[in-house]
């Protein structure tokens, strides 16, 4: 995709938004306000919900800019909840935490890591029986636990 001028991508993302405010969904947000589908994608939304995530994640910086600019600190979060902690409601309180985490501030939640690992042996036959063995008794174990 060719690069944007940045007074474009500016009004896209002020759109994006806006979208996104109205139906709460990055993909549906999407669909609406970029061009999915011109390029001949076969799942549409797929290609939504990337794009959505796409936009999510350059609009992220921006408002965490925005947050600071307002004031929204992690010591003035942080005594909000405290304050909040009186209420009575923990509900209250998770919620202003989950959501302080979620736009990032103080640091955020820290991003999932996922590792794959593949691992090929070469063995015998009589190697194959004895793991198929060791396989059942250990299975036989875990039952019987």
């Amino acid at each position: 995709m060719p690069k944007l001028l940045p007074q474009t991508e500016r009004i896209r993302a002020k759109r994006f938004i806006k979208a996104l405010e109205k139906t709460g969904s990055p993909m549906k947000a999407a669909m609406e306000v970029l061009d999915i589908g011109s390029k001949g994608a076969k799942d549409l939304n797929n290609s939504a919900s990337s794009a959505g995530s796409q936009m999510l994640r350059r609009i992220k910086p921006t408002m965490l800019e925005a947050l600071e600019n307002q004031g929204v600190t992690p010591e003035k979060i942080a005594k909000k909840i405290d304050s909040n902690l009186d209420n009575g409601d923990p509900n209250i309180v998770d919620k202003a935490i989950d959501k302080s985490l979620k736009v990032g501030v103080g640091g955020g939640y820290a991003a999932e890591k996922h590792q794959s690992l593949n691992v090929n042996i070469n063995s015998t036959p009589a190697e194959l029986d004895k793991f198929k063995k060791l396989r059942e008794e250990y299975e036989k174990k875990v039952l019987e636990a």
